[in-house]
Parts: structure tokens; sequence; C-alpha cells
């Protein structure tokens, strides 16, 4: 049987955050330790049938695992990689963090940071773009579906205007329901909310960049323009990250967002 790599988590030290034996340069610890989850006679099924085993665990175990993970943030930097040093020593001041934290080294320069403070969560979560040595230091919230064999996160955070925007649909209800058009709504602009800033609305929302950006959507028939703001090179035909036009193969070459 082999044996893993040093320095290297296991899957059960990320899941359940025992992850003692791990280094931790330039973090404030300790976070509380969580407990083991306790399985229950329904909480696992095993599958001999097909090519392999199959092991599937129940709703609950993922609910737990989810509620375990819900103030981590999976971190790559697009178009070089740092090391866990660099990033650890960066974060601190970058995010201006006050509560504990610690981060996991994954494979494919990935890394997941836990944050104790639900106050730094928001504050990471919600002051995107960050750039570190003149790059983009994608963040995004953990989930379950992520997999470090992706080259480039294909969701990121990003926030989204509707300049030109009508004033009678600055309402929080509505301004949702129309970024909910372009991906998750993770936060609206409380200044948007207000009425305080009646140029533009401003929505946080994930968007999928494995797909081509929507520039444009329609309201009540009428022609919304879509402004992503300090997203790195994107281009929209292949919605490829840090890759430019000329360099392209897919698909007619018009637009670029920057």
């Amino acid at each position: 049987m082999l044996e893993p790599a040093p320095n290297k988590p296991f899957f059960k030290e990320i899941l359940l955050d025992n992850s003692s034996t791990i280094p931790r340069v330039g973090m404030r610890m300790p976070l509380n330790e969580e407990e083991e989850v306790t399985l229950l006679d329904d909480d696992v099924s095993i599958s001999m049938d097909g090519p392999y085993p199959q092991v599937c665990f129940s709703t609950r175990v993922h609910y737990l695992i989810d509620e375990h993970n819900k103030q981590m943030v999976i971190v790559r930097m697009l178009g070089r990689p740092i090391g866990y040093r660099a990033l650890a020593n960066k974060i601190k001041s970058l995010w201006e963090l006050t509560g504990d934290y610690k981060i996991v080294d994954l494979d494919n320069n990935y890394f997941l940071v836990k944050l104790a403070s639900q106050n730094d969560y928001n504050r990471v979560i919600m002051g995107v773009p960050w750039m570190v040595y003149g790059h983009y230091l994608v963040v995004q919230p953990w989930n379950r579906y992520f997999f470090t064999e992706e080259n480039y996160p294909s969701k990121i955070i990003a926030w989204i205007r509707l300049p030109g925007l009508h004033y009678f649909y600055y309402t929080k209800g509505l301004v949702r329901a129309l970024a909910s058009v372009i991906g998750n709504v993770v936060k609206v602009d409380y200044n948007t909310i207000d009425g305080t800033r009646g140029k533009f609305a401003r929505v946080a929302v994930v968007v999928d960049i494995s797909k081509p950006l929507v520039p444009f959507i329609g309201v009540d028939r009428k022609k919304q323009t879509i402004v992503y703001e300090s997203l790195p090179s994107i281009y929209y035909t292949c919605g490829k990250v840090s890759h430019i036009k000329e360099n392209c193969s897919q698909g007619p070459k018009e637009q670029t967002v920057n």
C-alpha cells in the first residue's frame, strides 16, 4: 500500500479538521477541533456490483460535511503558482483577518482556508477581487463538487453592474431576480437597496467562467447591459481564464472582458 506524500493532508484530516500534523505557517491557532462524525446505520451504503466497489453516504452525512466547511474558501492564484508560505504570510494582512484561520495545501496549486470568524469569511468573500503580486487570487466558497483536477476554478464570485437600470427596479427582490439570470446571487450592494446610488445596480454573483459570459439580459423586453467588475482577462467565446482571443481556436473572436 502506498504511503501518502509527506506534508500532504489525509482526506479524513480535511474532513474532520484533525490536521494538527500539517504545517501551519503564519497562522493564528487553534481553531476549535471538531468531533468525528458519528455514523448511523443508514448513513453508509456499499455496493459490490460493477467494476469496482461503491461507497455512498447519506444526505445527513453530506449535510454535516457542508456545515463543517461552511466558513471555508477555496483559493488559487491565476497566471502563476504561489507557495504555501507566501500565501500564509500574505493573506492575514491582505484580508485583514481578526480571527483564527488555517490553510490546507491541496494538489494543483489549490488551497483551502478555514476561517473561524463569520465577519472574516464575509470580508474575504465580498472583498473580491483580490490581487497578490499583480495576479488575480481567486476565492470561492467551498462546495462538495469542487475537484483539484480543474486547471482553473470554473466558478468565481464577481461583482456585476446593471448601468442605466430604471430606478423603479431598485428593490432587493427585483435586483436579485435580475442578477439571478447571471448566477447565484451572493449579495446585493446595500447602497443599491437604499437608493443612494441611482446610476447602476451592483450585485455579487457566482459566475461560471467555463461558459461564455452573459453580456446582456432582457428586462421587460428592453436590453440591459451587464458589466463585470475587475475580472481577469476572460474571453467570451470560450470562457477561458488568462486567455487572449488571438490564441483561441474556438469560435469567432469578438469580445474580451477585462
